[in-house]
């Protein structure tokens, strides 16, 4: 699942309420276990810093069948509420 124009607060939520593993993939196919608040700090500044230069395609993988319905109603709400289509 590609992540696009998100709020960081409202994934850290998301992220606090998963019940199985979350991983993001990086575009060097690198994964990392967002299950750890430092994880979660070190991808956010690498997202954030990579967004500065345009590098960045992260994509989100999930274990669990419930987090994935939660983190696309977000997706869809949040892009759905900002006029963006998702991609």
């Amino acid at each position: 699942m590609k992540l696009y124009d998100i709020s960081v607060a409202e994934f850290i939520t998301l992220l606090e309420k998963a019940k199985g593993n979350v991983y993001l993939v990086t575009g060097d196919g690198v994964y990392f276990n967002l299950s750890s608040k430092l994880s979660q700090l070190y991808c956010i500044k690498m997202l954030l810093d990579g967004a500065k230069n345009n590098e960045v395609s992260p994509e989100i993988r999930l274990s669990n069948k419930e987090d994935e319905e939660m983190f696309l109603n977000y997706l869809l709400n949040h892009h759905t509420k900002s006029g963006n289509s998702v991609r």
